[in-house]
């Protein structure tokens, strides 16, 4: 009897999922050019020990920048970053950072993340006491 009453539930269970309709299909997103033909502008600010930085940098797509910032008060900071356009949704962007800052009494603080970011809009991607590191990604065509 058992058996009987696990067939007919598996029974309706496989009617009710064929009789369902087929789902509207996804409305496409923007065509987007194509990444050979986009830069761009890797805009970002760290506050670090009462003391502010702004560096941009204008990337290829898909392709690794790197900065390296020295003071004369002997802080160092290297900047990694690879910033990718996500297909079908053009106003976000991957960005694979490195943050390194270090400074002259052997203070070092090291930061690797990947994010979302919207286009155009300043992102926080590091908010700590003692740094601060904000990210803009500004689409540039050729």
């Amino acid at each position: 009897m058992n058996r009987l009453v696990l067939a007919a539930v598996l029974s309706c269970a496989a009617l009710s999922a064929a009789a369902a309709p087929p789902a509207a299909p996804a409305k496409p997103a923007a065509p987007r050019a194509s990444t050979s033909e986009v830069n761009l502008w890797l805009e970002f600010r760290i506050q670090h020990a009462g003391k502010s930085y702004a560096h941009r940098i204008l990337s290829r797509e898909a392709t690794q920048s790197n900065t390296v910032v020295h003071d004369a008060e002997g802080v160092s900071m290297i900047f990694n970053a690879l910033p990718v356009l996500e297909p079908g949704h053009p106003q976000a962007c991957v960005l694979q950072f490195q943050l390194e800052v270090s400074r002259a009494k052997n203070v070092t603080v090291q930061v690797k993340n990947e994010v979302r970011i919207r286009l155009g809009k300043e992102t926080v991607v590091v908010d700590d006491p003692d740094l601060r590191v904000s990210v803009e990604i500004i689409e540039q065509e050729l």
